[in-house]
């Protein structure tokens, strides 16, 4: 595995997502062994930190490309109470995505997705590496995503993303990251924490996407 990831290491200057971690090689003693490894970043300036999180899955990368970009599937596998396209074609690029959160003990959160893939950097490595990356903004609700935004409030700002490295025909590797602020009287730095946390089962959950298939062709 340490091998792959020497080979794409080139190929890393070509990334959208600019302000993903740089993760340590240890990272992947853990991850090789079928755990997600998690863990945060400081920021300087920033009370918010990065979240990241590492894991190898028996899971071909179109597999699980097709579930990261399939909004309409992840209520029923993830945390999310809602998401809903607002622009662009579902599991297209770009499109925006309105998502909501229900969070125990705290108003409930929504945001805005912005999401873009990485067609250099996949057509660069044979479609063997594939990103997907997003950042919040602020479109026009459509009437039914504003149903659920009067519900809660707006996180304050999120930036993160995906990145996929197919280690065999059956295996990928996964990075994944996130970098956020709840807004609100939820101190960032303490969010930040739960949310590295809470990766472990994020993964979990898009795994099991991958594996049942959902609404997008996988490519």
């Amino acid at each position: 595995m340490v091998r792959r990831l020497d080979e794409i290491a080139p190929h890393r200057s070509q990334r959208i997502g600019r302000e993903a971690p740089t993760l340590p090689a240890s990272v992947w003693t853990g991850a090789a062994s079928s755990s997600v490894v998690s863990g945060v970043v400081a920021v300087d300036g920033e009370k918010a930190k990065k979240a990241w999180a590492a894991a190898v899955v028996d899971v071909p990368i179109a597999r699980l490309w097709s579930a990261i970009n399939d909004d309409p599937a992840k209520p029923k596998y993830t945390g999310l109470a809602y998401a809903e396209v607002l622009t662009g074609a579902p599991c297209g690029t770009p499109r925006t995505v309105f998502q909501y959160l229900d969070v125990s003990l705290a108003t409930d959160r929504w945001w805005v997705l912005e999401v873009r893939s990485n067609p250099a950097l996949e057509a660069a490595t044979g479609r063997s590496v594939r990103e997907m990356a997003w950042t919040t903004v602020q479109p026009s609700l459509t009437p039914s995503a504003q149903a659920w935004a009067d519900k809660g409030m707006s996180l304050a700002w999120s930036r993160g993303g995906w990145l996929l490295v197919a280690l065999d025909a059956d295996t990928t590797i996964i990075e994944y990251w996130t970098w956020s602020d709840p807004g609100g009287n939820v101190p960032a730095g303490l969010a930040s924490s739960f949310a590295a946390g809470a990766l472990d089962g994020m993964i979990a959950s898009i795994e099991q996407l991958a594996r049942d298939g959902g609404t997008c062709t996988a490519p």
